[in-house]
């Protein structure tokens, strides 16, 4: 198949505007496009870093020689990103960089400054993909502080201080503004995180069950977009820009908030979430069924209700509710100390276990945590972990790959990461069973080939991501992983080496 070749086309409707087809049968983990970005600066609400590396800085504050704006090196500012944009502008204006101000929201025009610059430099790639991307401008300007303050900013900041009144116009800085904030990538980087826009890439619609997936080297920003199940030429292509493992009310608050439409996929319309179950709570009245949003997609105004006693639960408790379990999850992630985030994380999945659905969207996400864990914090590393939490591990990452089967299908990197983990503890308990003869030879053969298609797996999965990331580095091992099996399938050890 010819990947320097779009394989999808741009169709319209009323419902969502835009939207991407396949233009033929698509296997998983095939390429649909590559692209390089429109533009890429720092983030809107960026700390103080190098507009070369994004690297951030500290004192003492390194600065370009020719521009005065925060550069960390003489090689980044040779940097084609910088050099031949803002440098250009903020020299030619003698516009220096106010270090009183650190970080300050000088770092806010920065991206946009760019972006309208590479207007002017690539009308043709502006007019044919750039320019019908949404703004969302008539939704934005409800938020009087924000809107306010990218007037002052960016809007007044780049047509007065930096003399440019004559090059853009207010209306012209307000749509890139918005361009930004509605379609921008947050894309990891070596030294930090940027913003790009992926024109082509923004063509898809959301969907809370995407069918694809993009990949962005930080090296040369160009993202690939793959599928990550088998799409039938004609069907349309999804992205996703909401995690998949929050709950409806959660998924489409976010998506509000960020992208300024309200999500009414079969997702978030179904009450179980495709009897994911990911928004359900545990019904503490009969102890036997499960409370259910009746009108799923009014969030917080419905109520929660039994669908085996009828007992139901206001959506205000439940917000309440909601609130609470999520400030103790990040509180949680946040924890440096990985044995007392362990800790933390199972302290939260006992303290709900009468209150949520045993897959709610929470305790998945507490036992991805856990699945990452196990066999990594101080005190549970592999070689340590007693049969008891061997089992542990496994039972967490067969609860996220069973809810990742209906949310999250397909080749996935969360897939294929928590596959690798879940084959690690495998082929540890398979040894120990064998050894006490609780698995007997063909059992154990049998349980070896299942081990071995994971690996199979995870190489496909992960094999395909950048070698500067943990995916591919997993992938590796996998593959080393995999060979020793094939040759010493008698042998299935596991080495600390294998996690990283």
């Amino acid at each position: 198949m010819d990947w320097s070749v779009d394989h999808f086309a741009e169709h319209r409707n009323n419902k969502v505007g835009r939207y991407a087809v396949t233009t033929k049968n698509l296997e998983a983990g095939d390429v649909i496009l590559q692209e390089s970005p429109f533009v890429v600066g720092p983030l809107k609400d960026s700390e103080f870093v190098c507009l070369a590396c994004y690297k951030p800085l500290e004192n003492p504050i390194a600065l370009c020689k020719t521009c005065g704006w925060p550069i960390c090196s003489e090689e980044c500012s040779k940097n084609l990103w910088h050099k031949e944009f803002e440098c250009s502008v903020f020299t030619n204006c003698r516009m220096k960089y106010r270090i009183e101000h650190i970080p300050g929201p000088q770092l806010e025009c920065i991206t946009p400054l760019r972006f309208l610059m590479c207007i002017d430099r690539n009308r043709k790639r502006w007019a044919t993909e750039v320019c019908a991307m949404e703004d969302h401008n008539t939704l934005r300007r409800f938020d009087e502080k924000a809107w306010e303050a990218e007037g002052n900013n960016i809007v007044w900041f780049l047509r007065d201080r930096c003399r440019l009144s004559d090059r853009f116009t207010e209306e012209m800085i307000r749509k890139v503004c918005g361009i930004l904030d509605v379609n921008a990538f947050q894309v990891p980087v070596t030294n930090g995180v940027v913003r790009a826009i992926y024109p082509k890439t923004a063509i898809l619609s959301h969907n809370c069950v995407a069918n694809t997936q993009h990949s962005i080297p930080p090296d040369s920003l160009i993202l690939t977009l793959r599928t990550t199940t088998y799409v039938s030429q004609s069907d349309e292509l999804f992205t996703s820009y909401a995690s998949c493992l929050l709950p409806t009310p959660l998924r489409r608050e976010h998506l509000r908030k960020s992208k300024y439409f309200e999500c009414t996929c079969d997702r978030c319309e179904d009450a179980s979430e495709l009897e994911s179950h990911m928004n359900s709570l545990h019904c503490i009245s009969c102890d036997k069924g499960s409370l259910l949003p009746v009108e799923p997609i009014h969030d917080f105004k419905t109520t929660w209700k039994c669908h085996f006693c009828g007992k139901k639960m206001l959506g205000n408790e439940v917000a309440i509710l909601y609130e609470k379990i999520s400030k103790e999850i990040e509180e949680m992630e946040n924890i440096k100390s990985s044995d007392e985030k362990l800790k933390a994380a199972e302290q939260i999945l006992k303290s709900y276990r009468m209150i949520l659905h045993p897959n709610h969207a929470f305790n998945i996400q507490v036992y991805h945590t856990l699945s990452q864990l196990y066999g990594r914090a101080k005190g549970y590393t592999l070689d340590m972990l007693p049969d008891t939490l061997l089992e542990r591990k496994i039972l967490c990452c067969q609860k996220v790959l069973e809810c990742l089967s209906i949310v999250g299908p397909g080749q996935t990197r969360l897939r294929g990461a928590t596959t690798y983990e879940l084959q690690l503890a495998l082929r540890l308990t398979n040894k120990t069973k064998h050894e006490y003869k609780e698995l007997n030879d063909k059992e154990y053969e049998q349980e070896t080939e299942r081990v071995i298609t994971m690996l199979e797996e995870c190489i496909i999965i992960l094999g395909r991501e950048h070698h500067t990331t943990n995916e591919a580095k997993l992938a590796k091992m996998a593959d080393k992983s995999l060979d020793y099996l094939i040759k010493r399938p008698d042998l299935s050890t596991v080495v600390q080496s294998e996690v990283i």
